[in-house]
Formats: structure tokens, sequence, C-alpha cells
């Protein structure tokens, strides 16, 4: 949220003691900015059926999706594990079924 992740302790009796404390239960927090933003973002994208939005990817991050991953891309449409389709890369079917192995190539 607002270019921040952060996680909760795990245990719930002591996420109730923190918060009739008065205190936060986070106890992991990170802020994401540059490559961790742009990575995060298509992490999510690709995970939907209607993936990334390539005008959208330009205006958040300045970038060309097509240029920035043009050698990732071309693998993936040429095996069949995506499609480039009305301003919008997405994972075909069969793609999704790999979606975690196809991001390490954006990683």
């Amino acid at each position: 949220w607002k270019n921040k992740r952060w996680s909760n302790i795990n245990s719930l009796n002591e996420y109730i003691q923190k918060i009739n404390s008065g205190k936060i239960p986070i106890v992991f927090r990170e802020e994401l900015n540059g490559k961790h933003l742009m990575f995060e973002y298509i992490f999510l994208k690709l995970r939907t059926y209607r993936g990334i939005n390539l005008n959208k990817f330009h205006k958040l991050f300045g970038k060309n999706f097509y240029n920035q991953y043009q050698d990732e891309i071309n693998m993936l449409l040429e095996d069949n594990w995506a499609v480039l389709n009305n301003g919008y890369f997405k994972l075909t079917q069969k793609g999704m079924l790999i979606c975690d192995e196809i991001l390490l190539h954006f990683a």
C-alpha cells in the first residue's frame, strides 16, 4: 500500500497483546522503489487474466515494457506462454500454469 509492504506478528496471542497495549504488531517493514516497485507491478498483474496494461506501465515507470523486457517477452510469445493483445501483455492459460516460473524472468 502506497509503495510500502509490511508483515504483522504471526502469533494471534502476541498480535492481540500488542494491540491491547497500544503497540503496532508489525515485525517487518519495507518501502518499495525503482526496480522493486516495477517487479511488484509485473508480479501482481501477470497473476491476473487481464495482464499488464502497457500504457499504464509506461505512465507509472516511464519505460516501455516491451523495450525493457524484449528478450523475455519474445521467448514467452514464441512458446505460447503469453500474448500481446489490445495494449495488454498477459499470460495464456498454459502460461498461468507456470506463472511463478515465468515471473523469475522479470526479476
